[in-house]
């Protein structure tokens, strides 16, 4: 094991010094990388969720070759990338919605890698797992009712989930409030990470990968984004009790690791 002698300069809180030198070589000697830990003791979790409800909402088939034909140059995507933190009031709609999510987060491929299942989707991930589901709370759209909803990139559908509007409109105005914008966004989209799909295969840096994996999503949203003309704003921080409670899942299980507005 290697040290150095630098002291602690005072900028780092304990819990953000122990985690980065836990998570990464140099500091110890404990396991650390895809040691399979729990290969014949669980099985791994599928890349693919089960549906979270039957309110299944079919979103628009996206035409891929009209896409590549009106987007402009990738360069002047990346030059246009900025937040922007407010919209026109018209709202989204489900084909503009789900051109956005299909464009970020569809798969093009599963496969098999041993015992686990693997996908490629638009954005990279860590051993091709795939841990981050896609959750959609629609505030202002034209053709969807508001609420929370999951969104399968397997099947580009919508399962309403049975938040109220008390619980949705608090993670909303929290982002408003996030983002310093004078409305709310269009679209508040949250990334939740299944922490067995990922902890299966690697140790000791199972959520130091989620959070590179969730950067990677939000850069991608951020891309796709300023290719449609969307204003989209990452949003520094959220409630992850909240989220849990309001999408019915653990917050143990499926933490709430990152969130994204979006405005039209």
């Amino acid at each position: 094991m290697r040290t150095n002698s630098d002291e602690d300069n005072g900028f780092w809180e304990p819990e953000d010094l122990a985690f980065h030198r836990r998570s990464r070589g140099g500091h110890h000697l404990g396991p650390l990388g895809a040691t399979m830990r729990f290969a014949g003791r669980v099985e791994p979790l599928p890349a693919r969720k089960p549906a979270m409800s039957e309110r299944r909402v079919e979103l628009p088939p996206v035409d891929e070759a009209a896409v590549a034909e009106r987007d402009p140059p990738f360069q002047k995507v990346l030059e246009n990338r900025r937040s922007r933190r407010s919209g026109s009031g018209r709202g989204l709609t489900a084909a503009r919605l789900g051109e956005f999510l299909y464009r970020t987060a569809h798969v093009q491929e599963s496969s098999q890698s041993g015992p686990v299942e693997i996908q490629r989707r638009p954005y990279p991930a860590g051993g091709a797992l795939h841990e981050l589901e896609f959750y959609v709370i629609i505030s202002r759209a034209q053709d969807l009712g508001a609420g929370l909803y999951h969104y399968q990139p397997a099947e580009h559908a919508l399962y309403a989930l049975p938040a109220t509007p008390e619980q949705w409109g608090e993670l909303t105005e929290s982002a408003r409030l996030a983002t310093r914008s004078s409305t709310a966004p269009d679209a508040l989209i949250t990334l939740a990470a299944r922490i067995g799909r990922i902890a299966w295969k690697y140790e000791g840096m199972a959520y130091r990968t989620i959070l590179l994996d969730a950067g990677a999503v939000l850069q991608t949203m951020y891309l796709v984004a300023a290719a449609m003309d969307l204003s989209p704003c990452a949003v520094g921080n959220g409630d992850s009790v909240l989220f849990a409670m309001a999408a019915g899942v653990s917050e143990l299980d499926e933490p709430a690791v990152a969130e994204f507005a979006l405005w039209v």
